[in-house]
Order: C-alpha cells, then structure tokens, then sequence
C-alpha cells in the first residue's frame, strides 16, 4: 500500500521497527498492526522514523495510541528515534514526546527504553459491584509502584475510591478508570453511561473527600456519559 513497508530487526532485550514510505491515513493504519503485534509480543519497541516520510502531520497519533492500547509503560515501552528535523518538529507539535520519547539514535533509544515517559496513561475497565472502590484502591497501589510514585499513594487510593463509588451509586453502564501522570500529579478519572453530575452537597460526603483532598476535580461531558476526574499531587502524602 502506498509503497510503504515495516521490517524488524531484533536487538538483545528490544525490537526494532524501521517502517519505510509515506505516513498516511492507509499505511498509518499497517503502521499500527506491526506496533499492536510488537508491543503485545514483546513489551520493548523502538522505531527508526529515518526512512518515514510523513505525509499527515495528526497521523503521528499512531504512536501514543499503539502504546496506551497494548497497556501503556512499563508493559509496553516504546521510543522513537531517527527523525529528521520536520518529522521531529511534527511530533512535537503534536505532543508526542511527552508519551513517547524520542532520540537521536539507536544507542540511546534502547537505553530510553527502562525511563518512564514524561506522561503516562492508562485505562481499565472497572466492574459495577459493590466492591468497586476496593478493587480501584488495588489498581492505584499497582499503578503507583509502576509508575514509581508512591508519594501519593494514600491520597490516590482514596480519592480514586470515593470516585469510583460515587460511580456506582449514581450512575449507569459501563465504568473505566483512567489515569495519567505527569511530573506535577496524578489524574483520575471515572467514567460512566450516566447523565446526571454530581454536585458538592452538604450529605455528598464522597465528593467532599475529593474536593479536599485533590487539587481540582470536575466533570467531563461524553455522548452518552460522564467522566467525574480529580488531580491529586504526586507529592500530596509527602506533605
């Protein structure tokens, strides 16, 4: 398609992708499947961008997407490297580095690879039962050993805990928790089929918990749903 085409070469500890021909919508789309099987197999993925031609600058999505999808850092590593200045210009442009590195070279985009990325994401489909917000306190303790912040851990556990019941209790559908970190804090996010929003009542008990112990929180509007989200500090138990 498109004279474009994926060859992969094995390194000790790493796989290396060197794609080649133009980045559009069609070939981003085999991009993907090559990332998918990579990152699925083996968890440490680098590409060399030196023989891509890019083509649709929002197509460079790819990257960030493929890695959030196969479980995001530390299941699933990737780094970019070899980009030419446009290339590296487009991705920047478009944030990519700030949940994918990308390096000069294949030296230092192997040894990138056991860094966590500047941002982080994950998502995870929660299970509506009376349990949930004991199985969310589970997930925050993984995640925040996995993303090395333990620093919050305690504040994230229960905010993360009152969103996830509060969940539950009013709302309707599926749920997922998603989160994200950056240097600054932790976002957590819980999100449902429901319409109505929760509001900061003298009884809401939960939501004053996560109004006094986050930073900031709000609700996000979907089509159908909501997403209730709260920023915790990453440094909020060391204060």
């Amino acid at each position: 398609m498109d004279d474009f085409a994926c060859s992969v070469v094995a390194h000790e500890g790493a796989t290396a992708l060197l794609p080649s021909g133009p980045l559009t919508v069609s070939t981003a789309t085999l991009l993907r499947r090559d990332l998918d099987k990579h990152l699925m197999d083996h968890g440490r993925v680098v590409v060399d961008l030196s023989a891509l031609r890019l083509q649709w600058p929002s197509v460079v999505a790819v990257f960030p997407t493929a890695l959030v999808a196969c479980g995001g850092w530390p299941f699933a590593r990737l780094v970019l490297f070899g980009a030419d200045q446009p290339t590296r210009a487009t991705l920047e442009a478009a944030r990519v580095p700030a949940h994918v590195p990308v390096t000069v070279d294949l030296t230092t985009a192997l040894a990138a690879l056991d860094t966590r990325p500047p941002r982080v994401r994950r998502t995870t489909e929660l299970v509506p039962t009376v349990r949930i917000g004991q199985h969310v306190r589970a997930l925050i303790d993984t995640v925040c050993e996995e993303w090395q912040i333990p620093q919050c851990r305690e504040t994230a556990r229960s905010v993360a805990s009152e969103l996830a019941s509060n969940a539950f209790e009013h709302g309707r559908g599926t749920f997922a928790l998603a989160l994200a970190v950056d240097e600054h804090a932790l976002r957590i996010s819980v999100q449902d089929d429901g319409e109505s929003a929760p509001t900061l009542t003298a009884d809401g008990f939960g939501l004053r918990v996560i109004d006094q112990l986050s930073t900031s929180w709000g609700v996000l509007r979907h089509h159908p749903g909501k997403s209730v989200w709260a920023l915790v500090d990453v440094f909020a138990d060391a204060r």
